[in-house]
């Protein structure tokens, strides 16, 4: 469930309410695509080459290292 509170988003998610904390929407966005990749442990890759990807076009530099961790740099 969504709803703005003192114009704050907000969400119910199980027993719990989260507002937004601060986080933009694209920043929401950003999360909920990366989460939206299947990404099981030990095949993380898909998922790291979408955020690498996303960074980048926020203007970041962005890539992998040996081991296939996403580093980002702000």
């Amino acid at each position: 469930m969504t709803g703005v509170a003192g114009g704050t988003e907000t969400h119910q998610v199980g027993g719990y309410r989260a507002d937004g904390g601060g986080a933009s929407r694209a920043e929401v966005e950003l999360l909920r695509g990366l989460v939206a990749i299947p990404s099981p442990t030990g095949h993380e890759e898909t998922a790291s080459r979408w955020l690498v990807q996303q960074l980048q076009a926020l203007g970041l530099e962005a890539g992998r290292d040996a081991v296939g961790n996403v580093v980002g740099i702000v």
